[in-house]
């Protein structure tokens, strides 16, 4: 499992991942394995794949591996003793992906964004991936902040963020810049019944105590365990998860969060604040799934969501092999 996984698709989205993904890679002691996806239409003669000519199929093969050779010699060039593999797989790049973070140390996407008519979202590709992924999902925007610095982490006291928080400290140790812990705490606006508004307040600043200490706690934790690293705490009081991270990265190299949520559809297991994180941040994001989801996961078949596999086997390309 001491490989990562970047998924390629269109160059303008990918490149920086690729070179995001590299460099985590040469960090970590990791190689890098560089993946393609390639979903044909059905070939069977009631499927839309038989009204394509026979040698299309190979032309789109063809124009894939010469993206991959692209792809590895651009990573080879900056880093010249890493370990890269890459791989054609002809199957949707959600199904590609998130199979691959089965055996993966992460897996990184390029922020492919979508135009709707509540602005620009993030392609579902990525936020399947980060949904399901077994490992760390990475998602990388093609432009990267200007000077940014430092590692950023939400923290809400949940087993996911406990596991945010350790990678977010991997990070932050390995680029040699500070950590900053934000947590959100909601003040409740209105006194509930039965309480006295002096009684009320007073618990509450003493509530709001409480979760700074926790959270200076959780701080001297992680700079114990790393010593060297600096690690400040922020609690942000009567505002949203979602947007005091999105504020507190602006200028940060990386934002980490935990994914903790509960459903069927990927905004729901990512859970409300990654979900919205991912959609209005331009900072990198990794996303740490909770463990206790990831152990209780079965495996992925071919026919899950609505992607079932193409007709022709993965193809290795420049040192890759088969699954």
């Amino acid at each position: 499992m001491n490989r990562i996984v970047v998924g390629i698709a269109e160059p303008a989205t990918s490149a920086a991942a690729v070179q995001w993904a590299g460099a985590q890679a040469q960090r970590s002691g990791s190689s890098l394995e560089i993946l393609r996806a390639l979903q044909y239409p059905s070939t069977t003669a009631a499927g839309m794949g038989a009204w394509y000519p026979d040698d299309l199929m190979g032309e789109l093969d063809s124009l894939a591996l010469t993206e991959l050779e692209e792809a590895r010699a651009s990573v080879s060039d900056t880093f010249p003793d890493l370990e890269i593999d890459t791989r054609l797989v002809h199957t949707h790049p959600r199904l590609a992906l998130t199979r691959a973070s089965e055996t993966a140390r992460m897996v990184v996407t390029g922020a492919r964004r979508r135009r709707t008519l509540a602005g620009a979202l993030l392609g579902s590709t990525s936020m399947h991936v980060a949904a399901h992924s077994r490992c760390p999902t990475a998602v990388i925007h093609a432009e990267p902040v200007p000077g940014a610095r430092g590692v950023v982490v939400g923290y809400d006291g949940s087993p996911a963020a406990d596991e945010a928080v350790t990678v977010a400290a991997e990070q932050a140790s390995a680029v040699g810049e500070e950590l900053l812990v934000v947590h959100a705490w909601f003040l409740e606006g209105v006194v509930p019944v039965g309480f006295e508004p002096t009684r009320y307040v007073a618990r509450s600043t003493r509530q709001e105590a409480d979760q700074r200490h926790r959270l200076e706690q959780v701080a001297r934790t992680v700079a114990d365990l790393h010593p060297g690293l600096v690690v400040r705490a922020d609690l942000l009081v009567d505002g949203f998860a979602s947007d005091g991270l999105v504020t507190a990265a602006l200028t940060a190299r990386l934002l980490v969060v935990g994914s903790r949520g509960h459903g069927a559809f990927a905004s729901m297991l990512l859970g409300s604040t990654s979900s919205n994180v991912l959609q209005h941040t331009l900072t990198p994001v990794i996303v740490v799934p909770d463990r206790v989801r990831v152990a209780g996961a079965t495996p992925l078949e071919a026919d899950d969501e609505e992607d079932g596999e193409a007709v022709r086997p993965p193809v290795g390309a420049s040192g890759g092999g088969t699954p």
